[in-house]
């Protein structure tokens, strides 16, 4: 089982909401499940859209109809060819899935939460240092399904809640113990803060996104 993460921009950077999801829902349940794509949640925001899937394949999926992607999405420069919607890769994961069945299971999942941050280029290195360190020193520590992917400086966050740990608990590849222990004072020089809206006194570093459509594959 892989997990994957991806970002798009919408055509016209005017963030979609539910509503419109929801009018594509029908095109969208039927791509994915053609092409065998187990899990696959979108979140928008920021004029951008970020997609969190699951996959029982290797292969990395197609998680976006083409006639949407050419209609809303801009398409990101690749090889061998351009695509509405550019991979992110992991910087940081608190549990590793064996397998659909271990990491479903019976588990409810009562909010899916996805977040958008904004890293200073020049601490990209640090910060990837930092969480594969802590990602390494203490396994499975707080939630299986936290996950950080990056697309040049964006940084996309996707956990479901209630918190779970796997179990068994993954053995430490590292063993030293250097996570440092005033973890977000560490973190704060990293960020290009969001600025303050609404109700919040200061500036924050993740900027919650809204979930705009949801998909499970019935088994």
């Amino acid at each position: 089982m892989k997990r994957w993460m991806f970002r798009a921009l919408w055509k016209d950077g005017q963030t979609r909401e539910e509503a419109w999801a929801q009018a594509h829902a029908s095109a969208l349940d039927a791509h994915l499940e053609s092409r065998n794509v187990s899990v696959c949640h979108w979140f928008a925001g920021a004029g951008g859209l970020y997609i969190y899937a699951e996959t029982e394949e290797d292969e990395e999926p197609s998680v976006i109809p083409r006639d949407i992607a050419r209609q809303f999405l801009q398409m990101w420069p690749g090889f061998p060819e351009s695509k509405p919607a550019a991979l992110m890769m992991d910087v940081f994961h608190d549990g590793e899935p064996a397998s659909m069945d271990n990491w479903r299971g019976s588990r409810p999942v009562e909010r899916r939460v996805g977040s958008l941050a904004r890293l200073k280029p020049e601490m990209y290195s640090s910060y990837v240092f930092y969480h594969y360190q802590m990602q390494e020193e203490r396994p499975s520590g707080f939630n299986q399904t936290y996950r950080i992917g990056a697309h040049e400086n964006v940084l996309f966050s996707y956990f479901e809640l209630p918190a779970t740990l796997e179990y068994p608990k993954r053995e430490a590849r590292l063993k030293t113990n250097h996570t440092p222990q005033d973890w977000h004072a560490v973190m704060l020089p990293h960020f290009i803060p969001w600025e303050a809206e609404g109700e919040e006194a200061e500036p924050a570093l993740w900027r919650e996104l809204q979930l705009i459509y949801q998909y499970e594959r019935a088994d």
